[in-house]
């Protein structure tokens, strides 16, 4: 009897079982995650010479861009064959996983990817189950809004999120991103739209929903394409509010993760800024 309940048996051969593993040093493999699944080691990277770097199935400028001839460029290719350089290995590209979250799930154990470099946002959710980097990268959560709901609203910049947070109305997030998360934080009384990027903008401009949230650069990009929505919505940066983004690898995977860091702090010492990204690719920015 243990404060009234009978274990079963079952039960108790477990708990006989785990405190023989516990006095013999051992480490009981069912309760820890760090233990389930294949990680491979930096010692085992080099090894085999090849790093293994997860992606986004498709195209993300500048992150990751595809060439006439078929070759990858971008901050992210340069991150991670910048990394395959400094280990003296080679580097292969995954792009098979259609959703972040899918990207995450792959990336916990270490089976698939040794690392994951995709404009993938630290959020408290993912901490859970992939251990991240330090950023190198930080961009500004950015919000649109309905100019008729701001006006239906008498909604004013000074007090604009502390106003909102207290509203119910219908933001958007991108499907499976980490705008999710953040809207759900910052605005906790909304409710929150989930769906593909071109059809909530068709939608906040049809005034179907009240606001959509996405990082500063991609809504500047949105303007850039597409000037004509300026006479529809308002875009904001939340200052106060940052989209940190970081390099991903498995949850037990801490030796490559002080390499990373170390890596990082060499390399880019300050995190980049959506600034930084238009400056180093202005094309992407011409007319």
């Amino acid at each position: 009897m243990i404060r009234g309940f009978d274990l079963p048996l079952v039960a108790k051969v477990v708990l006989v079982n785990l405190f023989a593993i516990l006095l013999l040093g051992g480490s009981p493999s069912f309760l820890f995650a760090e233990e389930t699944g294949h990680m491979r080691t930096p010692s085992e990277i080099l090894e085999k010479g090849v790093l293994r770097v997860g992606m986004y199935y498709q195209d993300k400028p500048p992150f990751v861009m595809t060439r006439a001839d078929g070759s990858l460029y971008g901050v992210d290719i340069d991150i991670a064959n910048g990394i395959a350089q400094a280990m003296g290995v080679e580097v292969v590209f995954d792009r098979t996983s259609k959703t972040y979250a899918e990207l995450t799930e792959r990336m916990s154990t270490g089976e698939d990817f040794d690392i994951v470099i995709c404009k993938l946002s630290q959020t408290l959710s993912r901490a859970l189950m992939v251990r991240f980097t330090k950023p190198y990268l930080v961009f500004h959560q950015g919000l649109a809004l309905n100019k008729t709901f701001i006006s239906k609203n008498k909604l004013t910049n000074n007090s604009l999120i502390v106003d909102l947070a207290k509203m119910n109305f219908k933001v958007g997030a991108r499907y499976s991103t980490s705008y999710v998360e953040y809207a759900q934080t910052v605005f906790p009384n909304a409710k929150v739209i989930e769906g593909e990027w071109e059809e909530l903008v068709e939608k906040l401009l049809r005034g179907e929903i009240d606001g959509l949230m996405r990082d500063e650069f991609t809504l500047m990009s949105l303007v850039r394409e597409r000037p004509d929505v300026a006479l529809y919505l308002n875009i904001y940066r939340i200052k106060d509010m940052q989209d940190p983004i970081a390099i991903a690898t498995a949850q037990s995977n801490s030796m490559l993760q002080y390499w990373l860091d170390l890596y990082l702090a060499q390399h880019y010492p300050q995190p980049m800024s959506a600034d930084d990204l238009i400056a180093t690719y202005p094309e992407l920015w011409e007319k």
